[in-house]
């Protein structure tokens, strides 16, 4: 096998491995995303409902809360006030045109937050599983490559807390507030603490799309000042494991310029997380949406973030070393938004939005294939096809490269026989073995390397393409075809099995003559590895690489046909002048052991 053959095998056969390692990952170790569940039945604005009383040993008291974490200060009760006591659920409907969800007194927050016109992930019905189901003897009823598609995206869960609120000696814990006034598209909560800080909270949802708006206000209710932290943020339940495949909601924020997601609860379990740096938002954030509480005061408090009972993690702005005299107030507004994310919308609105998108390391590129996609789109019609056609145009950039790195393939086998010859000749003696293959290449004017240069150079894009398609929220289900969906695994199996035969008619084209037995072994098994790899990648994904397959094998039947027959073998045997540098070699070997 010559050297350039050997470097691009080496190279393919590492990324194949790095792949089947991510596959590996997110298929047996990361658990699958659970359906969505049905959202509890809303109670009308006109009908404010009052719910039982919380069950036995359940409590929203902050003090209670708070001894449950020693690291959390315990509030101190001010001798005269009269803080809100213990108060039936009062809920409130929001009804806006983008937004559905609910507000509680209990805690005065906003929770079950959904996108009524964007409909929620489907349940992917494999095809093999089910097949095995029946081959087993069971009866998994017909066969339904997607279902359970009719609910509403959702954003928040029913136990989810946007806009919990706290301050001086409070941990992160809310307690009942007053309800003081509400329509389908605002409320207002109020409460007063023990320690004598009457918190007001006035929720709004605003008439632009996807946005609203928090007005906090601290005032100091006591007859003493009040000193010590102010807080605002947003939690809920962190279910499943989280990884780059899963559409898992997470807290997330932007600090310094930097976007942070709170992936594991067991990290917060240990302790608060805190961040240096200016805060451009905090929320939750899923593969394509997002919810961010943006503050109207820059540089307002500190990053943190922490676990809220045994479950649930959320981020929090805080405030520290806050005084405020008797009587005296401190506002805060923070802007909403809670929607796809769409990168040209994200950017438009700022804040740091578009930041919410993981591009990954090759983001520069992944944002330029992203706009050319959005622009093929706008002219086709259809995501399928736009893949399709951005395929196309990816290939047919890199086309100079791959006939380059073919021709110098072509060239490299050339001299197969000669090399063959010396690695016999000086089997004993690999120093002169690389220098003499070294001269054969510059008397040839052949490059080893210029093989592998053109897979080097294109693996930036091959990388950021697989981003631009992993995390576009335009692919979310958007159909092509019998695929519904094609943000998500393909159901029919068709395409990554198509990529494995698509790979063996690549291999059939490229004989691996000379190549080590081992190195066979595994290329015989990539098709194989391919296929299950392809099994947990979104459909569009998919897509490319069988598009990009297809084109690649065109390519190297016509580069083959074009150059194919130009090329000699070179043979013969080594020249004299070798002959005497080796001679000169046992020359100098002697003499150092005479000495």
């Amino acid at each position: 096998m010559n050297e350039g053959d050997g470097n691009e095998k080496r190279a393919i056969i590492a990324i194949v491995l790095s792949l089947a390692v991510v596959w590996i990952w997110s298929s047996f170790i990361a658990p699958q995303q659970a359906p969505p569940q049905d959202l509890p039945v809303q109670v009308p604005v006109e009908q404010l409902a009052q719910a039982d009383a919380p069950a036995a040993g359940a409590t929203t008291d902050p003090a209670t809360v708070a001894a449950t974490d020693p690291a959390q200060p315990v509030p101190v009760a001010v001798p005269g006030i009269q803080a809100t006591p213990d108060l039936p659920e009062r809920l409130v409907q929001l009804r806006a045109e983008q937004w559905t969800g609910e507000w509680t007194s209990r805690g005065g927050v906003l929770r079950a937050l959904e996108l009524p016109n964007h409909n929620g992930p489907y349940t992917i019905g494999v095809i093999y599983k089910w097949i095995i189901a029946k081959v087993k003897g069971d009866d998994p009823g017909p066969y339904a490559p997607y279902s359970d598609g009719d609910q509403p995206e959702r954003l928040l869960s029913q136990a989810a807390h946007l806009g919990m609120a706290g301050g001086m000696d409070s941990a992160f814990a809310d307690g009942d507030y007053e309800l003081v006034s509400s329509s389908a598209t605002e409320a207002v909560f109020q409460r007063v603490t023990a320690g004598g800080l009457k918190i007001t909270k006035r929720y709004t949802a605003g008439p632009e799309p996807y946005q609203g708006n928090l007005a906090l206000s601290y005032e100091n209710a006591s007859q003493q000042t009040l000193r010590g932290r102010l807080w605002v943020g947003v939690a809920d339940t962190l279910e499943g494991k989280y990884t780059r495949f899963s559409n898992f909601a997470r807290p997330a924020s932007v600090v310094d310029g930097d976007l942070e997601v709170e992936d594991d609860l067991d990290d917060l379990l240990e302790g608060p997380v805190r961040r240096a740096g200016a805060v451009s938002w905090l929320g939750i954030a899923s593969r394509y949406f997002l919810l961010a509480m943006v503050p109207d005061q820059a540089g307002w408090g500190r990053h943190e973030a922490a676990a809220v009972g045994v479950d649930q993690g959320g981020v929090f702005l805080v405030a520290d070393d806050v005084e405020l005299a008797p009587g005296q107030s401190h506002e805060l507004s923070l802007w909403i938004y809670a929607g796809p994310k769409a990168h040209q919308e994200l950017t438009s609105l700022g804040h740091d939005l578009e930041k919410s998108i993981q591009w990954g390391f090759f983001g520069f590129f992944a944002k330029i294939l992203y706009w050319l996609l959005v622009s093929i789109h706008g002219l086709v019609g259809n995501w399928g096809v736009a893949i399709i056609v951005l395929t196309l145009l990816v290939k047919g950039l890199f086309y100079p490269l791959t006939q380059k790195s073919f021709r110098s393939q072509q060239e490299m086998k050339t001299l197969q026989p000669l090399m063959n010859e010396m690695k016999e000749k000086y089997k004993d003696d690999r120093e002169m073995q690389a220098q003499e293959q070294m001269r054969l290449f510059k008397e040839h004017g052949v490059n080893p390397m210029s093989g592998c240069l053109p897979m080097v150079i294109q693996m930036p894009i091959w990388f950021a393409l697989y981003s631009t398609l992993l995390y576009s929220v335009d692919l979310y289900r958007s159909e092509f075809l019998v695929w519904q969906d094609l943000s998500s695994q393909d159901p029919f199996a068709v395409l990554p099995i198509l990529v494995g035969v698509l790979m063996l008619a690549q291999q059939w084209m490229t004989p691996m003559t000379g190549v080590d037995p081992a190195q066979a072994k595994m290329f015989k098994l990539m098709p194989l590895i391919f296929i299950f790899i392809m099994f947990s990648l979104p459909s569009g994904l998919c897509l490319y690489i069988t598009i990009n397959s297809v084109l690649t094998i065109v390519q190297q039947w016509f580069i083959r046909k074009k150059y194919g027959g130009d090329l000699v073998p070179a043979t013969g045997v080594a020249d004299d002048a070798s002959e005497q540098r080796l001679a000169k070699k046992e020359a100098k070997k002697k003499a150092r052991k005479n000495k």
